[in-house]
């Protein structure tokens, strides 16, 4: 009887062996095959950015293996990674859509993944500071306070809906740069001076700048080619119903390309002062109809 419940004993020692030796095995199992936190997101699922500015994304991560980040294309954006505080440094380099990657690889106790976040890069069409904006609008909002200069830092079409609030002081340097505006006029309610060389040209629109304010050019070529489906009137610089608005013309050339229509009085007009003061000084007026008009009704004063 001693012998037999011996034999037993060290039969039920070796199946109690087994089973933990089983069980080791099927946990070394769930650790190879299975993924104990890894990359969990790139904060930003995709990101649009300007060309030639620097830009940071936020990432998480909670595995121990090596992280890596790579551009799909470095002639849009190079990328490099601050594996401490978990952020990815992003140079735009020129317009277009890439993929950046990030990748973790296999570690102690976890194995390797990646996350992959789409990125569009836009054009530095202007500079405000140390930093570049596609449209003149996201320029001008750049500037929080009372005045600022929005330099153009390419020729580029614009359809942005540009307007300088009452109180804000704005210069728009041009550059040597040419800006198509196919909507939305230029409107003044502040004080926008427009310096250096440069176009501003409208392309399908009745005026370019609407001043209700104080507008001064010192410099550039301003043109509207006006709508063919509109006849009524077309400007390139317009006041009405701001008596207090005042434009001065300290140089440059302003031209409208379209001829009168037999149909309208004011279409195909270079400057609309029909409320106000100009003041020109210097400059050129270019038209093939009318070059400045003003409306006995509400007053219009050229000097």
């Amino acid at each position: 009887i001693i012998i037999i419940t011996s034999i037993r004993l060290k039969l039920i020692l070796v199946l109690i062996s087994s089973l933990f030796w089983l069980l080791e095995a099927f946990l070394g199992f769930l650790r190879l095959f299975f993924t104990f936190g890894l990359v969990t997101k790139i904060d930003l699922a995709s990101l649009t950015m300007v060309e030639d500015n620097t830009d940071t994304v936020k990432y998480t991560y909670d595995g121990d293996g090596k992280i890596t980040v790579s551009s799909a294309n470095t002639s849009i954006a190079t990328v490099s990674v601050d594996t401490t505080t978990k952020i990815i440094t992003i140079k735009g380099i020129s317009s277009g859509t890439t993929k950046i990657t990030l990748t973790a690889a296999t570690g102690t106790n976890y194995n390797s993944a990646t996350a992959t976040m789409t990125l569009i890069v836009t054009g530095a069409h202007y500079k405000v500071g140390n930093r570049f904006y596609t449209t003149l609008a996201a320029a001008y909002d750049a500037i929080t306070g009372p005045e600022g200069t929005i330099i153009v830092n390419k020729d580029n079409t614009d359809s942005s809906n540009f307007t300088v609030a009452s109180g804000k002081k704005i210069t728009l340097d041009l550059n040597g740069k040419k800006i198509i505006k196919t909507t939305k006029e230029l409107t003044n309610n502040g004080e926008l001076i427009i310096n250096n060389s440069g176009t501003i040209e409208a392309d399908y629109l009745t005026i370019l700048i609407r001043n209700n304010s104080t507008l001064t050019i010192n410099d550039g070529t301003f043109i509207n080619n006006g709508r063919e489906d509109i006849e009524e009137y077309w400007f390139v610089i317009y006041q009405n119903d701001h008596s207090e608005a005042i434009t001065n013309i300290n140089g440059g050339k302003i031209q409208s390309t379209r001829e009168t229509s037999s149909a309208a009085d004011y279409s195909g007009v270079t400057l609309g002062i029909h409320s106000g003061i100009l003041n020109m000084n210097d400059g050129e007026i270019y038209n093939k109809s009318t070059g400045i008009t003003t409306h006995t009704n509400v007053g219009g004063e050229i000097n």
